[in-house]
């Protein structure tokens, strides 16, 4: 056990820093024999002594899946010396974000200012994040969560630019991260969030915008839901019926949303 936790501080210490400072890492090699070692008993210990050269020896661009390959082969061993759940109410773990989207090219020293700009609302945070975004920043994983917690911030300009330009710029593997938050509760940040599922290709958006019709009281929420179904025909008849509701931005967005809805139609019926 001692072994492997030496290895796993070494582990944790590249997933803080950033996986492309693996490369040649003096601290990392250093358990090669000894994982070799073990692995001439145990196969699975040669197998990480593989994983960890391979790593050893891997460019930027691919280091980060190969880290968390690895971290997960670390971990279900250490694993293995803990208590187990019962047999009849297993525990089955899923990954929030798939391996491609775990990119990890700044140092945390990097990061950290603009983690601090999008999380405790210090002064001249919008230059912080807007230069970080212009530097291509937001493709590192580890903003990901701080990017979530930005769409709260008092600043509207700061948030226009989460909303309508960095978050987009990141895409889909924003889309666990707004929903582990997301709360249908009539506030702005959630009626961010909302929007951006939608525009973000949310798979279940369809369902969520009925929730939102039949349990949000905001009318600008229910206008946003009502978009939210304006690319599905067979919503037709029931945004038909919106088209005279009594509040304004409701009845606007379903006239649009049927225009849209029956242009579709003739386009797919010449």
């Amino acid at each position: 056990m001692k072994p492997l936790n030496d290895f796993r501080q070494d582990i944790d210490r590249l997933l803080v820093a950033g996986s492309k400072f693996a490369k040649n890492d003096p601290r990392l090699s250093k358990h090669l024999a000894i994982l070799n070692a073990l692995g001439e008993k145990v196969p699975v210990f040669k197998r990480m002594a593989q994983q960890t050269e391979v790593l050893l020896h891997a460019d930027a661009d691919t280091s980060a899946s190969m880290l968390l390959e690895l971290t997960n082969l670390l971990y279900a061993v250490l694993y293995t010396q803990s208590d187990t759940a019962p047999i009849d109410n297993p525990v089955r773990l899923t990954p929030v974000l798939p391996q491609q989207a775990l990119i990890t090219t700044a140092t945390y020293k990097q990061l950290r200012p603009v983690i601090e700009a999008l999380t405790n609302a210090p002064a001249g945070r919008y230059d912080t994040v807007l230069t970080a975004f212009k530097a291509g920043m937001f493709g590192d994983f580890r903003l990901f969560a701080p990017l979530n917690r930005g769409l709260e911030d008092s600043y509207s300009e700061l948030t226009d630019l989460i909303e309508t330009q960095i978050i987009p710029s990141v895409g889909e593997a924003m889309i666990p991260m707004i929903l582990k938050s997301f709360v249908i509760d009539n506030r702005k940040p959630n009626l961010r969030r909302l929007r951006l599922l939608n525009n973000l290709g949310y798979k279940e958006r369809h369902s969520l915008a009925l929730e939102v019709l039949k349990e949000a009281k905001s009318s600008d929420w229910q206008a946003q839901a009502v978009t939210m179904l304006s690319d599905d025909i067979q919503y037709l008849d029931f945004l038909c019926t919106l088209t005279t509701d009594r509040h304004k931005v409701v009845s606007e967005a379903a006239n649009r949303a049927v225009k849209l809805l029956k242009a579709k139609i003739v386009a797919n019926n010449p």
